[in-house]
């Protein structure tokens, strides 16, 4: 056998078996819900959860409290108009340069998680638009679509917004549900009362419907697709990392 030959074939092994020399290397398991939730709590050191508390028995063993005397100091949210040191936010450029960012970083460590950083920003385009009326005012409604593209993955934001026909900046009001509407609405009469969008376009406001299971699946065993698999390419979350609520 030629020399070339033997280099080839090893070159195949080598690429079959990964880099680290076993069958499974390079590859991500994916976890199911319960798996990703007790690799979780094995990160961070948690043997077991507290039971929630029972919320249709006054007289259980940990009945819900809605006393804030009782809840403890430890419930109580901090300030948002004052520094950690007590220090008032008196003028906007403390707000934004200071508290603000303070605000942002505490959400980030505590509830939402960090967005990886390099996360490549969305391309939109249109995929319809169309002239309706609301509340005698002309709108001009625009069905969006956002990719997101990156490590051989696309994200598709679904995005419906509508403006003022004319319109060339205002604010708007941004609700995360369905653009098609509620799926157990669909077929029924309306609800009686203004429609939220109507009220916002009399004011010469935008509205926005943005739905948020189009980039990140509500559903814990899927935490490894949706735009939190693209971001960490397929790989579980760790502790820091954002998750759901944040994507």
């Amino acid at each position: 056998m030629r020399r070339r030959d033997l280099l080839t074939g090893a070159a195949a092994i080598l690429a079959s078996l990964g880099a680290s020399g076993g069958p499974a290397a390079g590859r991500v398991a994916v976890l199911t819900g319960e798996q990703a939730h007790r690799r979780m709590l094995d990160k961070l050191g948690i043997k077991a959860l507290r039971p929630g508390v029972d919320g249709m028995n006054p007289d259980a063993a940990n009945p819900v409290n809605y006393d804030e005397v009782r809840a403890g100091p430890f419930s109580l949210l901090p300030d948002p108009l004052a520094l950690p040191d007590g220090t008032p936010v008196r003028d906007a450029a403390t707000w934004w340069k200071v508290r603000r960012p303070e605000i942002v970083e505490a959400f980030a460590r505590e509830i939402h998680g960090r967005v990886p950083r390099g996360l490549p920003a969305p391309v939109w385009r249109t995929v319809k638009a169309e002239r309706v009326t609301r509340g005698g005012v002309a709108v001009v409604e625009r069905r969006l679509a956002g990719d997101v593209t990156a490590y051989g993955r696309t994200v598709t934001i679904d995005l419906l917004v509508g403006a003022p026909e004319g319109a060339v900046k205002a604010p708007a009001v941004v609700e995360l549900g369905f653009p098609d509407g509620p799926p157990w609405l669909r077929g029924r009469p309306l609800p009686p009362g203004p429609d939220w969008r109507d009220a916002a376009i009399a004011r010469g406001w935008a509205y926005a419907i943005y739905a948020p299971t189009s980039v990140q699946p509500d559903d814990p065993g899927k935490l490894q697709d949706g735009i939190i698999g693209l971001a960490h390419r397929g790989r579980p979350r760790d502790p820091d990392d954002w998750g759901a609520l944040r994507a």
